[in-house]
């Protein structure tokens, strides 16, 4: 059990060293992203933040594994175990929802009083009817809707097309719907929003003055 624990305390700093970098370091293998704004902010680089849980791992098996108590080495344990759970908590209470609510304040005045809104998993059109009946659209709903889904959706598009269409990541993994949404409408200043193009006005030909 002695010889066990240094290792497993070992292999716990790696995974925690590893879940800070990945957080901090903009990857998607975990969601620091507010976290991460402010450790920018400082302009500290990343490995700095490991040296939080390699300190604890030393301090639980200095000045050599087999000398240290082992209520020390559980100790350890049990702070390293909780620093991802810590941080985690820290990167929620750092969060802010101004910018969603600035979205959902722009999908409302884009779309109008009667307007309706064609969303992936973005949520932002939450506040306004959908022109589809299932409000969400994304790679787990897609497996709950009828197989021709992309064909309805396709015909909505033609026959009643929303006034807002918010163009995430899901709506664009499906190419017939992106590419119609591409040639009948165009992104704002507030992705992922976008609005129909207005018609093109068809161009007048002046008559050449002749005889003059």
């Amino acid at each position: 059990m002695r010889r066990t624990l240094p290792i497993v305390l070992l292999f716990l700093c790696l995974l925690e060293c590893w879940l800070l970098y990945a957080g901090l370091s903009g990857t998607r293998a975990t969601a620091l992203t507010d976290l991460r704004a402010v450790w920018n902010m400082s302009g500290l680089p990343t490995w700095v933040a490991l040296l939080w849980p390699v300190s604890i791992m030393l301090c639980g098996v200095l000045p050599r594994p087999s000398a240290v108590p082992s209520h020390r080495i559980v100790i350890a344990l049990a702070v390293l175990g909780t620093t991802y759970s810590f941080v985690r908590d820290l990167n929620g209470w750092l969060w802010s929802n101004r910018a969603q609510v600035e979205q959902i304040e722009q999908v409302n005045q884009l779309a109008g009083e009667n307007g309706t809104v064609l969303d992936g998993f973005s949520g932002s059109g939450a506040l306004r009817p959908h022109t589809y009946y299932y409000w969400w659209i994304n790679r787990y709903s897609r497996a709950l809707m009828p197989p021709n889904a992309e064909e309805q959706i396709l015909e909505i598009l033609k026959q009643n097309p929303p006034a807002v269409i918010l163009n995430d990541e899901d709506l664009q993994a499906l190419p017939q719907i992106q590419q119609t949404i591409q040639q009948h409408y165009r992104p704002t200043n507030h992705a992922p929003i976008w609005i129909r193009q207005k018609p093109r006005e068809p161009t007048r030909s002046i008559p050449s003055a002749v005889g003059r």
